[in-house]
């Protein structure tokens, strides 16, 4: 057994203690249920310091996609997508180990409405707003970028603080609880600025990659758990005197969301195994083929439970809600596949003057027929 193997059997042994299983997640008196156990639990094992190692990303994806087939707490998940991430560039410590961050894309551009940062030395002073917000525990700290004299800055500021206000939002998955963060003329320390100009766009850049494949890695456990879920029902619920799963339509519905799964887990297993050396693309991918996965196999597995999967009570929905939202979340899928696509054709040899891609085709055909 390999270590990434033991990890997730551990993983699977805490979610069974600590959190509702899947067939009961949607009787539970109020969603998303309280994760406080599952919490302390993760920070007495040190699920956030797996990354330590120099392969540790592994693991903590390894706890990701678990997380995401019994649709875990966002608590938990954005501690695990962020805190890794802060450890050598907070200064003076970052005062704990919970943190919040926006899980939409145009908070990370330098084009949107970033919060400002105002005054210089130690009077400084940040007034903005930072939308879809996930991780909102009292001690929790937020990671947003900002705009400071037209440079642009990372801070890690308390959630909840002086001349601030965290306004809980609802969307389409009750599973997961967002909230809007504001700021009106906030006090900021020097010490809560972590990077500057490159520094902070460099950290960014890394945010939305580990963002971007954290939500594959939540999407493809959602996948998972979809198809075992359809593989389970289709045994044991018989029409005609038969197992629904003998007949040949839902055989090749099942067939279609394995292939799904299998395609999505190539490309972020590719992803996480590079993570960290300049993998950006790798990261898009996943992404994009990891959410849309999840999205087609829990909108089969809806079909193949029949009515039943319609109903509150069964964890259907609540996975095809999590798929998704988990589209919408991070970048894009068109605006991946853009990026990716236009990152390969930057890569192509340059045509000589006057030439066309025609006659790049000839070339490599004649390139073909020579070997």
């Amino acid at each position: 057994m390999s270590d990434r193997e033991a990890l997730q059997e551990v993983v699977q042994q805490v979610l069974a203690d600590a959190w509702p299983p899947l067939p009961e997640y949607g009787s539970q008196r109020s969603l998303p249920p309280v994760p406080g156990r599952l919490l302390s639990l993760a920070e007495e094992l040190g699920w956030g310091d797996l990354e330590e190692d120099a392969d540790g990303f592994t693991f903590t994806a390894t706890v990701l996609e678990q997380l995401g087939s019994v649709l875990g707490p966002g608590e938990l998940v954005t501690n695990l997508t962020v805190g890794p991430m802060l450890s050598t560039v907070a200064q003076g410590g970052i005062g704990s180990d919970r943190f919040a961050v926006s899980w939409t894309a145009p908070v990370w551009r330098r084009d949107a409405d970033a919060p400002v940062l105002d005054g210089e030395g130690d009077q400084l002073e940040m007034t903005g707003s930072v939308p879809w917000v996930l991780g909102g525990a009292p001690d929790a700290r937020l990671l947003t970028p900002a705009d400071h004299e037209g440079r642009p800055v990372v801070l890690l500021v308390p959630v909840h603080a002086e001349r601030t206000r965290l306004e809980q939002v609802s969307s389409s998955d009750p599973t997961r609880a967002f909230a809007h963060w504001s700021a009106d003329a906030m006090p900021v320390a020097q010490t809560q600025v972590l990077a500057r100009d490159d520094e902070a766009v460099a950290l960014v850049a890394e945010l939305k990659e580990r963002v971007n494949l954290s939500l594959a890695l939540d999407s493809l456990g959602v996948a998972k758990a979809a198809l075992d879920l359809t593989l389970a029902y289709a045994k044991v619920r018989e029409q005609f005197g038969a197992p629904i799963g003998s007949f040949q339509a839902v055989k090749h519905r099942s067939v279609d969301m394995f292939v799904h799964v299998q395609c999505a887990e190539v490309l972020l297993e590719e992803a996480v195994t590079r993570f960290g050396s300049g993998a950006a693309e790798r990261c898009l991918r996943a992404k994009a083929a990891a959410c849309e996965a999840a999205a087609e196999v829990t909108r089969s597995a809806l079909q193949s439970h029949g009515a039943v999967g319609y109903t509150w009570e069964h964890p259907c929905h609540l996975l095809l809600r999590r798929a998704k939202l988990n589209q919408a979340l991070g970048t894009p899928a068109d605006e991946a596949r853009r990026a990716v696509g236009a990152s390969l054709t930057a890569a192509l040899p340059k045509l000589p003057e006057g030439a066309t891609a025609v006659d790049r085709l000839g070339s490599r055909e004649g390139s073909n027929d020579q070997a």
